[in-house]
């Protein structure tokens, strides 16, 4: 198996809050948050996943 690198990017500053993670050689991006955080999710990637979602 090949070194990877990942990178976590805490949007609220948070390390038990809203995070998003990202291999840097691969398109894979996964946003993880706990279920009390879904409003400020919500909010937050509206935008980003309605752009995604449309057909």
């Amino acid at each position: 198996m090949k070194p990877q690198t990942i990178q976590i990017f805490l949007p609220e500053g948070s390390p038990i809050s809203v995070k998003e993670v990202e291999l840097t050689n691969r398109l894979i991006k996964i946003i993880w948050f706990p279920r009390t955080a879904i409003v400020v999710v919500n909010a937050y990637y509206a935008d980003s996943i309605k752009s995604h979602l449309k057909v």
